[in-house]
């Protein structure tokens, strides 16, 4: 697909599947460091068949490459016409071998956005650093559904929901998608973990979407007006993490 189909397409259903974007050195790079920081930062990971961390990004700068990472982002920023900006970023590992057919919940993460032309509040990339298929647990979604107040069951005992679509594909692959349609997690009943890498965006102009990451100062305190100005919707834990550790006057102003 060229860059002008993959944003009409994306315009359309309102959202995006690219299969195996990201390169084996890419994955490679990146799995370690996630092996890495399990180890040495285990409290900053959750616990349990769901462990995900927000603040990932503190001590991993392997990943700040797929903030804006080619394969997907040109589209993100048509989408929002050009006002885009960075908004949350976590990994997600989801333990194998449970109950087949178990999903978490239908839901949506945002509502839609009268403001914008496509109705649009929030982004997400979505990133597959390992292979999903039917047994492994799997990101589940309704195509163009922002607007409905609930997608309906294909049966009542059933919580397979009408045009959902499982985004199933190797390692690498990326998933673009409107955060107002609604969407849920599968579990897998095989051996094999999923990891998934997930990125928000938003506008300058709507409030924070979530007060969950810490936006390393790596990334916004640059000299570049462009990647300060993409980085300069800081949460509230970020602003309150920057007045701490380096002085509210030494920092750079919002853009």
């Amino acid at each position: 697909m060229t860059l002008e189909q993959k944003i009409a397409f994306f315009e359309t259903q309102h959202y995006l599947f690219l299969p195996a974007v990201l390169t084996p050195e890419e994955l490679a790079a990146l799995n370690a460091a996630i092996d890495r920081e399990r180890q040495q930062y285990p409290q900053l990971w959750s616990t349990g068949p769901r462990m995900q961390s927000a603040q990932c990004l503190l001590s991993m700068p392997e990943a700040d490459c797929l903030i804006c990472h080619p394969s997907f982002f040109p589209v993100a920023a048509q989408i929002f016409d050009g006002d885009i900006r960075f908004e949350e970023f976590s990994i997600m590992i989801r333990a194998g071998s449970q109950p087949e057919g178990s999903i978490e919940g239908w839901h949506r993460d945002c509502s839609p956005n009268p403001d914008h032309r496509l109705g649009i509040r929030a982004l997400g990339a979505f990133i597959y650093l390992t292979d999903v298929d039917e047994t492994t647990a799997r990101y589940a979604l309704v195509p163009n559904s922002q607007h409905l107040p609930e997608p309906r069951k294909v049966r009542e005992d059933s919580e397979e929901r009408e045009g959902e679509i499982e985004m199933l594909g190797p390692a690498g692959s990326v998933i673009l998608v409107n955060a107002g349609n609604w969407h849920c997690g599968k579990w897998g009943h095989g051996p094999r973990e999923r990891r998934m890498v997930a990125i928000y965006y938003g506008h300058s102009s709507t409030p924070s979407l979530s007060n969950h990451t810490i936006f390393p100062r790596r990334l916004w305190d640059v000299a570049g007006e462009e990647q300060r100005r993409f980085y300069s919707k800081r949460n509230a834990i970020t602003q309150a993490v920057v007045g701490d550790y380096c002085g509210r006057q030494d920092c750079r102003a919002d853009l």
